[in-house]
């Protein structure tokens, strides 16, 4: 049996766990997919309130929001 994880087949920081004839990635946080590969988006759920645009970054958000809106998720009026 060959060592499947010989090539660091797991994307961003992902950990190879050797099995027969396969692997297993085990993704940090932020990441899924087979091999780690997709940043989980933070702004699926629409987190960004009152018109706001989201911005995706690896297991985080941050939302831009527009003027008279602040907090977090822009839930606060100004």
């Amino acid at each position: 049996d060959m060592d499947e994880c010989a090539g660091n087949p797991c994307a961003n920081g992902g950990t190879c766990i050797d099995g027969k004839n396969s692997f297993t990635c085990t993704c940090p946080s932020g990441y899924t997919g087979s091999k780690c590969e997709t940043d989980i988006d933070d702004c699926a759920s629409g987190p960004c309130q009152n018109g706001a645009t989201c911005n995706d970054g690896v297991n985080k958000y941050t939302c831009s929001c527009i003027p008279g809106f602040t907090g977090t998720n822009c839930e606060t009026g100004k």
